[in-house]
C-alpha cells in the first residue's frame, strides 16, 4: 500500500526488511522478489544505475534457483527501466527474454501486459506492423481482463493512425475508451486522449489536436507519469508551432526538456533541444 500510495520511503523499508528476513531464513524466492521491488523504486526515485544493478542481480538469483515466474518479472522490468530512458534496443531483448519464459509458464495475464511492453516499443522504433502484431497477441492473452484489453486496443488505434488508416484507428479508440470509462485508470485515459490527439494532428485538425492533448496532460499529470508528459509536451509544442502560437510552443518544449532532464532520458531530452533551437532559428529570421 506504502508504494501505491507514492509513499516510496516507507515502501523501500519494507522492503528491504523483507529481504533481510528473507536472507536470515534462507528464502531465495523471496528474496529475488524483494530485490525487483527495491530496484522498481530505486528506478522511480532517479537511482537508475542502482535499480539495474537490482534488476540483473534478481534475474540471476532467480535463476540459479529454477524460479522462472520471478526471473520473467524481473526481466520485463528491466525493459520498463530501458523504456524510461530510450534504449529501446535494450529494452526489446530483455521484453522478449521475458516474454517467452511467460510462454512457458501460461501466465496470460503477464502475456497481455508484456506484448502490450512490446508492441509500444516497436512503435517508438516506427515498426508499426510489428507492434501490431504484439498488439494483437496481447489481446488474445488479455482474456476477459479489461484493463489488458483496453491497453492492447489502444496500441492496435495508434499503429493505425501511424499507419494512415484512420477509419480502423477511431474503431479501436472507441474500443478502448468503451472498455477504460469501466475501470476509470487515469494513465490509460491519457493515452486515449493523446491518440486521438494524433489522430487528428495527422488530419491538421490542429485546434481538435491541441484539446485532447491537453485533456491527456490533465491525465498524466493525475498518473504522476513524467516521462509520457515530457513526450506529450512535444506534441503540444509542433501542434502550437502550426497555430502560430510561438510563445506556448516555446513553453511547451522548455517544459519538456525540464521533464526530459528530470528523467534521465537523455533521447527526449536531444528532441527537446532540437525543437527549442529550431523554434529560436524561426522566430529570428
Amino acid at each position: 500500500m506504502s508504494f501505491l500510495s507514492g509513499n516510496y520511503d516507507k515502501a523501500l523499508a519494507l522492503y528491504r526488511m523483507g529481504f533481510d528476513i528473507a536472507d536470515k531464513i534462507n528464502d531465495n524466492r523471496t528474496k529475488a522478489i524483494a530485490l525487483v521491488d527495491i530496484a522498481i523504486i530505486d528506478d522511480m526515485s532517479g537511482n537508475v544505475g542502482k535499480a539495474r544493478t537490482g534488476f540483473s542481480n534478481a534475474i540471476t538469483l532467480a535463476n540459479n534457483i529454477g524460479e522462472y515466474e520471478t526471473k520473467a518479472f524481473a526481466l520485463s522490468e528491466l525493459g520498463v527501466s530501458f523504456t524510461f530512458t530510450s534504449q529501446l534496443i535494450d529494452a526489446r531483448e530483455n521484453y522478449l527474454d521475458s516474454f517467452d519464459i511467460y510462454k512457458l509458464t501460461n501466465n496470460n495475464y503477464r502475456l497481455a501486459l508484456i506484448a502490450n511492453n512490446i508492441g509500444k516499443l516497436y512503435m517508438r522504433l516506427f515498426e508499426y506492423n510489428s507492434a501490431m502484431k504484439f498488439f494483437n497477441e496481447g489481446v488474445k492473452y488479455a482474456g476477459t481482463n479489461k484493463r489488458s484489453l483496453a491497453l492492447n486496443y489502444l496500441g492496435i488505434a495508434d499503429a493505425y493512425t501511424n499507419l494512415s488508416d484512420y477509419s480502423k484507428a477511431i474503431d479501436y479508440y472507441k474500443k478502448a475508451e468503451k472498455i477504460s470509462s469501466k475501470i476509470k485508470e487515469f494513465s490509460i485515459s491519457a493515452e486515449i486522449n493523446s491518440g486521438f490527439g494524433s489522430l487528428n494532428y495527422n488530419i491538421n485538425n490542429f485546434d481538435s489536436s491541441l484539446k485532447y492533448f491537453n485533456k491527456a496532460i490533465d491525465f498524466y499529470n493525475k498518473a504522476k507519469d513524467t516521462f509520457s508528459a515530457a513526450d506529450l509536451y512535444q506534441k503540444i509544442g509542433r501542434v502550437n508551432l502550426k497555430l502560430n502560437s510561438f510563445d506556448k510552443a516555446y513553453s511547451s518544449f522548455k517544459k519538456a526538456l525540464e521533464l526530459s532532464k528530470k528523467n534521465g532520458d537523455a533521447y527526449n531530452e536531444t528532441l527537446s533541444t532540437l525543437d527549442l533551437a529550431a523554434l529560436d532559428l524561426r522566430q529570428n529570421k
